[in-house]
This record gives structure tokens, sequence and C-alpha cells, in this order.
């Protein structure tokens, strides 16, 4: 990516930096950092071990008779839940509307606080602060969520 910028500050959240390959992450990371101005700073969030814990392997259904998330009018939608090792989730949700079905996969790594910490200073990063959250409540083991503020 050639932005022909550089930036002060910058966020990925939504814990979208996790549902990427190490690989994607690997490559976010360099980018990100590639276009900010030294001193500038990331904030991005993962969902935690505590997430990757408490997740529930399990297959379930509804029936969404006027519409939903996935779409309008009425569909079925059929949801598993599967853990992987390496501390990955699958979230696999299929919608079947009329004759169609639409498969989502939601593919999400879930962090330990020195495992994100590692990936963060070997793209370069200096790390600022760790928090629970990107609203900056303190970091817990037990919170779903880690916030990381990095400073190229």
């Amino acid at each position: 990516m050639n932005l022909n910028k550089v930036y002060d500050f910058s966020t990925m959240i939504y814990c979208d930096y996790g549902a990427l390959s190490t690989t994607d992450r690997q490559t976010v990371m360099k980018n990100i950092y590639h276009h900010l101005k030294p001193g500038g700073k990331l904030l991005l969030d993962v969902f935690s071990m505590a997430k990757y814990n408490s997740f529930q392997e399990k297959q379930t259904w509804e029936l969404c008779r006027n519409g939903g998330f996935w779409r309008e009018g009425e569909y079925a939608a059929l949801y598993g839940c599967y853990k992987y090792l390496d501390n990955v989730t699958l979230e696999q949700i299929s919608v079947i509307y009329d004759s169609e079905i639409t498969n989502y996969y939601l593919w999400n790594t879930c962090f330990t606080k020195g495992a994100l910490t590692k990936e963060a200073n070997d793209a370069g990063f200096k790390v600022c602060e760790v928090y629970g959250d990107v609203a900056g409540c303190p970091y817990n083991e037990s919170n779903f969520t880690i916030a990381i503020l990095l400073e190229k």
C-alpha cells in the first residue's frame, strides 16, 4: 500500500486484528508502522484468552421470520461454533433464504498480553500502555478483550 502520507494516529478496533492470519497481521503491522510519523500511535484491540476459554463449541439454529442481522426478509440461520489449536475460534453461519445459502466464516485468534506485545515489538512498535478495552478500562486477565496503545 502506497499512500504517500504519514499519520499521527491509527486505529484497528472491533477485534479485527485477530480475524487476520498470522502473515496478514504481520503485513498490516508493517504497513501501519510505515505510514505513521515518528512518535505516531496505533490503538488496536483483540480477543483475550478469557474469551477463548469461555468460548463454547455448539451448533444451533434460528428462524428469523421478519428478517434480522444477516438479511431482510424471512430466513433461517445455522450456527456452528468451533475451537481450534493456537487459540483460534470459528463461528460459522449458514444463512438460508428461499433456495439460496450464504456461508459466513468468522475466524478469530485470541491473545495473551505477552503474545500481543511480542507481535507489536516484532513489527518495531513500542508498547505505551495495555488496557482492558479501547475505552481505557484497566487491563485484567478476565476481560474478554485486550487493547494496546503502541508507538512508532
